[in-house]
């Protein structure tokens, strides 16, 4: 070849060696990608195409939003209910006849402040739906349905399907998503307490070992007496969702909702994992801990016990709402 006719030299030779080198890997990286590249481009398409969907959602319905209101009443006036499948052809192609796809239809509800409404009705029927609407979380509404509340009042929503508690300290799950220091450690005692979770604040600790107590000196007996000191039970952390169990987690909500005490609370099956005769006893509780002008509406199949406790009862009946008379 060209090196061996004293065409090239050997520094020659050698870098086009490295260089026909570098080409390769370059090429074969192509090769070797090919398949993470068609990933990403797959990925990349299905955000793209979920980000359009969220935003025409956006633009077509976003739900209720509360308007302020001349008294001291929160009031719905007619809103129609819809299941997202349905709601989808209603919204992203109008004329699909509204009345034949609602859950329900011309809701006209008033809860006035210090008013406990119970509402109850067959599965499927629309509850939860009608409370996720007036808690801002259904988006699924007729354009023309109306939702006032007195200005500045804040309102909390239990919703039946929880969350996974979060993991830290007791503190942290009861005040969440609040922040710790709104409370104080007496505050959320005394609620622990009144919703019967007090066997939370009464767990002994193991003693702290030598490797988590910081060593002054090279005794631990030069320690401060406040360093041997057990942590409070506040301060207890946990996977609260694996400890804790289901009725014990609705404890727990009920307790944020009495540190919390809000204008207006939403409740959806809040108590459905507690015995049938602890219903009414933490309905009663909250009733009577609560400011006297909260305005409470809440979902329960329960409505013997929870009647009442309550001032007024709706039925969801064939897509509407009706006052009961019981």
């Amino acid at each position: 070849g060209a090196y061996f006719s004293s065409e090239i030299t050997l520094g020659h030779l050698n870098q086009t060696v490295h260089a026909l080198r570098y080409v390769l890997e370059a090429l074969r990286w192509f090769v070797q990608s090919y398949g993470i590249i068609i990933k990403w481009r797959a990925a990349g398409n299905r955000l793209y195409e979920f980000e359009s969907a969220l935003n025409l959602l956006s633009k077509s319905r976003s739900g209720l939003k509360a308007v302020p209101g001349d008294d001291d009443k929160l009031s719905l006036e007619s809103c129609d209910i819809y299941t997202p499948t349905e709601a989808k052809g209603l919204f992203f192609l109008p004329g699909k006849g509204e009345d034949d796809l609602a859950l329900l239809t011309k809701v006209n509800l008033k809860i006035g402040r210090g008013e406990w409404a119970l509402l109850s009705g067959p599965e499927g029927s629309g509850k939860t739906s009608l409370l996720r609407a007036l808690a801002g979380v259904w988006p699924f509404v007729s354009p023309k349905s109306r939702l006032s509340m007195p200005p500045g009042d804040r309102s909390l929503f239990l919703p039946s399907r929880k969350a996974p508690l979060r993991d830290g300290s007791l503190r942290e799950a009861v005040c969440y998503p609040e922040d710790i220091s709104t409370y104080s450690d007496r505050q959320i005692e005394c609620v622990l307490h009144l919703v019967g979770l007090t066997h939370l604040l009464s767990t002994s600790f193991a003693p702290p070992t030598p490797l988590e107590i910081p060593l002054f000196g090279s005794s631990v007996t030069k320690l401060p007496n406040t360093a041997l000191l057990p942590p409070h039970p506040l301060d207890r952390r946990e996977h609260w969702s694996m400890i804790l169990s289901a009725g014990e987690a609705q404890r727990l909500e009920m307790a944020h909702a009495l540190l919390s005490k809000p204008e207006w609370l939403f409740l959806d099956e809040s108590t459905s994992n507690l015995a049938a005769d602890q219903h009414a006893q933490l309905y009663k509780i909250l009733r009577k801990n609560l400011p006297p002008t909260t305005g409470v509406l809440s979902v329960s199949h329960n409505t013997e016990k929870l009647a009442e406790v309550h001032d007024v009862h709706y039925v969801v009946e064939r897509g509407n709402l009706v006052k009961s008379e019981e």
